[in-house]
């Protein structure tokens, strides 16, 4: 918008009405290229009493608009709250030739090029403030609104966190799960947790014993960090990725002899889980396994037979344990993906760096149908430019995949994306200039209004988020 003048009005009812300041990412007073550079609201410190009035007016082409809204606090805080709650949370500003650093704001300045930007999907109120000595894998919701992520990692900023740490809805750390966790996973290799729906948590990954308590691979905490019950009637293979099945059983890939293991509720083996030989499989990370409406599970992976019949990185696999020919596969991937969901019209969506599916050619995602041909009613077209690495799917059936990839279909959406439901962009969720590195794991929270991301990023959008944030959705 050439020329418009944005003037601000910030009164309170003590004080009168107080400038405001700017910060520009990653500014430089002395770039005098042709550049855009976003800018941030930012702002100093100030004490405030009561109710407080904002008032923004923009003025383009001789038209005004006027936005007003109303915040609260001591300090000018609540005023950045105020203006992303009127969409008006950062501005692009185009410089020709001059000046792109902008130190302190002046009401009623002339910019020459300014577009009003949209208010960030990246939730303020939820910092982390150092990232981890390692790397995060996976992450969920508990159901009071904290995040547990667990991974590859010791300590969590100066905090001890054997492969798993839980955030306050603030970002901090619960420093009461903590010492209940204690020394955590011996291995400290967590790879995939789950939250039931009574709140205990189940952690799966490469560790013999939790807390100094021997399991195999497989524990459940209480919401407090304490141990619920532990596994050790099978051997200690890496647990890859687990579900919670619709007869409240928990079902484990990527672990035990067979590489699949069904439990009851409190880990107890069940016995009318019955695979021949189960899985030849490598112990790769990335497994995933969705429950079908028929109640079999479709699991993908690193692995090429099951019950001794040949397959490649994907099968379906009956409620009894055994192998389900009926799926049609044909030959299957041509590399082990990463992750699969499954929507609510009964189809699959397969991610990971897989280059074909069954002869067709695929661009690191792909759509099945329930009998496991390939489904072109999904358009994913020249799909992702790198590895996809976890999928979420929405109730509505749309899609978010996150992963290491810069672009989708040639846009850029570095590192995540939300999709329709066949593939389309969802445009109305604005990732901005997205996570600086790769996101491994993602969960949602039980309303879908919010999304927990983690992986080996440090920034979402301009925004500081140490290895673990959470998205508005």
């Amino acid at each position: 918008m050439i020329g418009e003048t944005l003037s601000f009005g910030i009164t309170n009812n003590t004080n009168g009405t107080v400038p405001l300041s700017i910060f520009g990412n990653n500014a430089d007073p002395n770039d005098n290229s042709n550049v855009t550079t976003r800018y941030f609201w930012d702002v100093t410190s100030y004490s405030y009493d009561g109710n407080n009035n904002l008032s923004v007016v923009a003025t383009s082409g001789g038209v005004s608009n006027t936005y007003t809204t109303t915040y609260s606090g001591n300090n000018l805080a609540g005023v950045v709250n105020a203006l992303n709650q009127l969409n008006i949370g950062s501005f692009f500003l185009t410089t020709s030739g001059g000046s792109t650093f902008m130190n302190i704001y002046s009401p009623n300045f002339t910019f020459g090029s300014l577009t009003i930007g949209a208010s960030t999907i990246f939730d303020t109120t939820f910092v982390v403030p150092s990232p981890s000595d390692g790397v995060p894998y996976s992450t969920a919701f508990l159901n009071d609104g904290r995040v547990v992520v667990v991974g590859a990692f010791t300590l969590y900023g100066t905090s001890n966190a054997d492969s798993i740490v839980c955030f306050n809805t603030d970002g901090s750390i619960d420093t009461t799960f903590q010492t209940n966790v204690g020394t955590g996973c011996d291995g400290f290799n967590a790879f995939v947790v789950k939250v039931r729906a009574d709140g205990r948590i189940i952690v799966g990954g490469a560790f013999s014993s939790f807390n100094g308590t021997p399991t195999n691979g497989i524990v459940i905490l209480n919401t407090n960090g304490t141990i619920s019950n532990i596994q050790l009637a099978v051997s200690p293979q890496p647990v890859q990725d687990l579900i919670i099945d619709s007869s409240n059983r928990i079902v484990t890939v990527g672990g035990g002899l067979t590489g699949i293991q069904r439990f009851d509720n409190s880990l107890n083996v069940d016995g009318t889980f019955a695979p021949v030989s189960g899985f030849t499989f490598g112990f790769t990370q990335g497994w995933g396994i969705v429950e079908a409406l028929s109640g079999k599970y479709i699991v993908v992976g690193d692995f090429t037979a099951y019950d001794g019949n040949a397959v490649n990185y994907i099968v379906r696999i009956n409620t009894s344990g055994t192998f389900d020919g009926t799926f049609n596969i044909g030959t299957g991937f041509n590399a082990k993906p990463n992750a699969i969901g499954y929507n609510s019209k009964g189809q699959f969506i397969v991610v990971g760096n897989i280059a074909t599916y069954n002869g067709n050619a695929i661009n690191r995602i792909v759509g099945l149908d329930g009998g496991g041909n390939f489904d072109n009613s999904f358009t994913f077209g020249s799909g992702f430019s790198n590895a996809t690495y976890t999928i979420q799917v929405m109730s509505d059936d749309r899609l978010i995949i996150g992963g290491t990839f810069l672009t989708y279909q040639g846009q850029s959406y570095p590192n995540i994306i939300r999709l329709e439901e066949f593939g389309n962009i969802d445009t109305t969720w604005n990732v901005g200039t997205g996570f600086d590195s790769g996101v491994y794991g993602m969960d949602m929270n039980n309303g879908e209004t919010q999304l927990a991301c983690t992986g080996n990023f440090n920034l979402f959008d301009g925004y500081s988020s140490a290895q673990t944030c959470v998205l508005n959705l």
